[in-house]
């Protein structure tokens, strides 16, 4: 079964936390639900853009598919991750696909761990 790296990136400024997490597909929703104080879960793409390092890969993200109607706050990092994938896409998209970048409340960051990231939550 594989591994899969979780790092759920709360809403706000929050210190992120890393799991591992055993899937066939990912992360099972029973697993998550907990993680990110959700009861549905939509998934959807983003990508990690460390231009500096040059470290940049896909991830999906597991985001409260209720957030905006409970008015959780907005997830600045995890719509910042949205906001990398629809950004090479950009000329296939309609002019307002900014628009589908806003994230609310916590998410998981889900990638496959296949060895080749160093994983490590800081301050």
């Amino acid at each position: 079964m594989p591994n899969f790296k979780v790092a759920i990136i709360p809403a706000g400024d929050g210190p992120v936390s890393i799991h591992d997490i055993k899937g066939e597909d990912g992360p099972s929703f029973e697993t998550i639900y907990p993680l990110i104080n959700a009861e549905l879960i939509e998934i959807t793409q983003g990508k990690w853009n460390d231009v500096k390092d040059n470290i940049i890969f896909d991830c999906d993200l597991y985001c409260d598919e209720e957030a905006k109607l409970t008015n959780k706050p907005h997830n600045w990092r995890a719509s910042q991750l949205r906001f990398n994938k629809l950004k090479g896409m950009e000329g296939q998209l309609m002019d307002n696909w900014r628009d589908y970048c806003n994230i609310n409340g916590d998410v998981a960051m889900v990638v496959e761990d296949d060895g080749s990231l160093q994983w490590e939550a800081t301050g």
